[in-house]
């Protein structure tokens, strides 16, 4: 694994991390490792009950440009039908609204995630751009990373006011701006359904925006630069068996993230040469609020195998297995806690108890948690 996505180089890649991360999924928002063997994976077109919901998780992946599939991996007839969806001026109109510059539109292609398909369409001369259409037509996704010089006024002001918050009396200089805009999104995501994201990078620091306001902002840090206090805490979680023999790493690639009130360290931990354990501690308190292992999770490509084995733990049986690890790993005693598997999603289990904070876990086909985290801060981190 290289790197924890701190934010990443490629603005296209941030909300399908993001989107993935709070699609109950969270380890695949912690390396690019991850998100392009989620986009080698996805490839295939089972439609099964089974699949639909790994669809339901790795379809952000697709949806958002992580990898869209061509037109050689969708079927004649759907490609076909998918083709009478027309550029039509809403098309054209969607990008000029958000950028205040009218673009030409190279030829459309399909896309394709279980029962889900559309088309997408790509502006020229932009430093990135897509816009994905349904299978009606409707707009699902569009990003479009654009040169400050071609950025809509508004949203210079917008960003102009963002930096001098975050750097008061510098001229801060900006080359390149993403822009994003999401739709059909559940009401409960912290990604906004319909809300505009700006987002660009500033030396070692990504900045994000939505609808015109500081929302996320995320430091890239030298190990070094890493509270001590912070980090000895994010080591304590390999004292034990909880992570099935994983053993800690060295440090790489450490962040510091704010958003909506809230501070943590994202830390990872090179346990093996496949995937880190993540760590997320609060800033300040110490107190561990996430940890993902990536390498106890079953692999994509064989969940159609042990799916029955997943679904077949009861709730009694994940809530004993959950208590042992939740003492290591984020220092909570589940005593007293029920565990209520969710009944969309295979594998998501919530931890409840009146008083208490909830915590929410994945746990693969040997009944093994490979994530766990404070619901607060699951979907935000």
């Amino acid at each position: 694994m290289e790197k924890w996505p701190n934010e990443p180089d490629t603005w296209n890649l941030s909300h399908a991390r993001r989107t993935i991360q709070n699609l109950e999924m969270p380890v695949n928002s912690f390396s690019d490792k991850i998100m392009s063997r989620l986009d080698e994976q996805r490839r295939g077109n089972n439609k099964s009950k089974l699949m639909k919901k790994v669809f339901f998780v790795t379809s952000a992946a697709a949806i958002m440009g992580v990898g869209i599939i061509g037109s050689a991996l969708v079927s004649p007839a759907m490609a076909e039908a998918l083709k009478g969806i027309p550029l039509v001026n809403s098309v054209v109109k969607l990008a000029e609204d958000l950028t205040g510059k009218t673009y030409t539109f190279n030829q459309a292609e399909p896309w394709s995630m279980g029962e889900d398909s559309g088309m997408v369409y790509k502006a020229e001369g932009t430093e990135y751009s897509q816009i994905m259409l349904n299978s009606n037509g409707e707009a699902k996704d569009i990003l479009m990373n654009v040169k400050w010089s071609d950025l809509k006024d508004s949203y210079k002001k917008e960003m102009e006011a963002a930096l001098q918050q975050l750097f008061p009396g510098q001229n801060t200089q900006v080359d390149i701006v993403g822009i994003s805009v999401q739709y059909g999104l559940p009401a409960d995501y912290p990604i906004k359904s319909g809300a505009v994201y700006l987002n660009t990078r500033v030396h070692n620091t990504f900045i994000e925006l939505e609808n015109g306001k500081l929302h996320r902002v995320v430091r890239s840090l030298a190990n070094e630069e890493v509270d001590q206090a912070a980090l000895k805490a994010a080591e304590s979680i390999f004292a034990g068996d909880g992570l099935e023999g994983l053993r800690k790493g060295p440090l790489d690639n450490p962040s510091l993230v704010s958003q909506d009130g809230k501070e943590v360290y994202q830390l990872h931990f090179a346990a093996s040469d496949k995937f880190p354990v993540g760590v997320v501690v609060e800033q300040g308190t110490n107190r561990i609020v996430k940890v993902v292992a990536g390498d106890l999770q079953d692999k994509v490509d064989e969940i159609p195998k042990v799916a029955d084995k997943i679904n077949g733990y009861s709730e009694a049986e994940l809530l004993k297995n959950a208590m042992v690890q939740a003492k290591q790993l984020l220092k909570i005693d589940l005593e007293g806690y029920k565990a209520t598997k969710d009944p969309k999603m295979m594998s998501v289990v919530y931890f409840t108890k009146n008083g208490a904070p909830t915590v929410v876990g994945l746990h693969n086909a040997k009944g093994q948690f490979y994530h766990l985290g404070f619901e607060e801060y699951d979907r935000i981190f």
